[in-house]
């Protein structure tokens, strides 16, 4: 029987990091972008059959989300992996942020937006809050 998929979300913080990359690499002769924004994004896909692969490197002071990362080529994925709850019965993987591999610390102002924006999102039984749903 095939083990259900956890969700897969990319924060707003995640989204704008991949463009930024982007815009980097079109900057950088030979860069690749469109080519490396692809296998960053397949990587994040790739999390989803093996979210705990990667060790904790990080807990969130409030949240207390487990922040993990996966290196692809010169970029860093930053996701957190929320166990299922009846609100998400498949669990989900949050994309939280990409980071170029120079960066001296990658995890540096890996933070809930909310606590950025003061913004209310909806909370889990876990007591997490998420700005990329917390609904399938």
């Amino acid at each position: 029987m095939k083990k259900a998929r956890p969700k897969l979300c990319f924060t707003d913080r995640a989204k704008s990091d991949i463009e930024r990359c982007r815009l980097f690499l079109q900057r950088k002769p030979g860069g690749q972008p469109t080519r490396r924004i692809r296998e960053i994004q397949k990587a994040a896909r790739l999390l989803l059959d093996s979210p705990k692969l990667y060790p904790v490197e990080d807990v969130h002071p409030f949240s207390g989300l487990e922040f993990r990362r996966k290196n692809v080529g010169q970029f860093t994925i930053i996701y957190a992996y929320v166990e299922p709850t009846a609100r998400l019965p498949k669990g989900m993987v949050s994309i939280r942020a990409i980071r170029h591999g120079a960066q001296q610390d990658v995890l540096l102002r890996v933070e809930e937006l909310r606590a950025i924006s003061g913004r209310e999102f909806p909370r889990l039984r876990t007591g997490h809050r998420f700005p990329c749903g917390a609904t399938n």
